[in-house]
This record gives C-alpha cells, structure tokens and sequence, in this order.
C-alpha cells in the first residue's frame, strides 16, 4: 500500500504542478487560457497520504481543496442567486405568463430558412411564455437573455410540451 500512495502522491506533486505552474506559463506563451485540473492534485495527495504510513500529510492535499473554495466560492454563490431571482427581460412582446427554472444548456433550432432543412444547435438556457393577441409564444433565451427563437402556439400547454421534457414541470409563474 505505501508503494501505491507514493506513487499517487507523485501524480499529485506533479499535478499541482501542471496545473499552478506549467498551465499559467503556456497559456502566457499562446496567448489564450490552458488550464490544469483543479483540485485534483489535491485529491490526489490526500488519497495517497493515507495510503502511507504519513497520514498526517494528507492535509496538505486540503490547502488546494480549500484554496480553490475560497477562489470560487463566493462566484458559486453569487452564481446561485442570480438563477433564483431571475426575471425574463421585459421587451419580449407580449404580457409575461411562465418561465422555466430549470436551466437547459443547447436545444437543436430547426427552420426552413436554414440551408438544405438542416438544423442548427443553440445555447438555450431558459424558456419564457407569453401571451398576445394572436396565442401564446415561447421565447428560447440563451444566457445573456437574448432570443435564440421564439415559436407561436395557440395554447399555454401547447408551449410547455413544445420545450425538453426536463423542463416541463419546472415552470414559474409570474
């Protein structure tokens, strides 16, 4: 067993060190974010520690794991509320009926003004309904609460079974 911590404290020396130190200087060198893994370094040392007769050195696989709450704790939370107090934004036409809580990541759009009847696939985050003269339209909003699309349907439950099935139960009314 301290031969297989020592080798996993290795992989996690040596991930800390991809990730706090190579990770920082390439993404330096190409210009753009390269990134290590997080946190798992930390997992690592402490798995591997106590594999070892030195178990009191698990906790230094602790200091990532609570330097990376710290770093991204508060954003976690300030990310958390903002989904609970969202509101749909006020120039979609129409008077506001229901909008969805649970949060999609992509749907597939597909239209006849796309090439050859194909689809496309969108970052869709939300659904919000509202009601016109002429029925009742679904507004496919992406996470800046932009349009992806808006379809016109004749009924409120027609709209709602017109959206993933994961957020057909979890819609909010105004």
């Amino acid at each position: 067993m301290t031969i297989l911590g020592l080798i996993a404290v290795a992989l996690g020396l040596w991930a800390l060190v991809i990730t706090y130190i190579l990770a920082p200087k390439a993404s330096e060198k190409e210009g753009h974010n390269v990134s290590g893994i997080p946190g798992i370094g930390g997992i690592l040392l402490i798995a591997g520690f106590l594999l070892t007769p030195w178990k009191i050195f698990a906790l230094s696989g602790a200091v990532e794991i609570v330097y990376i709450l710290i770093c991204i704790g508060p954003d976690i939370v300030g990310l958390m509320i903002d989904n609970i107090n969202w509101m749909p934004p006020e120039d979609l036409e129409g008077e506001l009926v229901a909008f969805t809580s649970y949060k999609n990541r992509y749907e597939e759009i597909r239209g006849d003004d796309l090439p050859n009847g194909g689809y496309m696939v969108n970052p869709v985050v939300r659904y919000v309904i509202t009601k016109t003269d002429d029925g009742y339209r679904l507004y496919l909003l992406d996470m800046a609460s932009r349009v992806v699309a808006c379809k016109a349907f004749r009924s409120e439950e027609e709209c709602k079974s017109a959206t993933v099935k994961q957020a057909r139960n979890k819609w909010k009314v105004k």
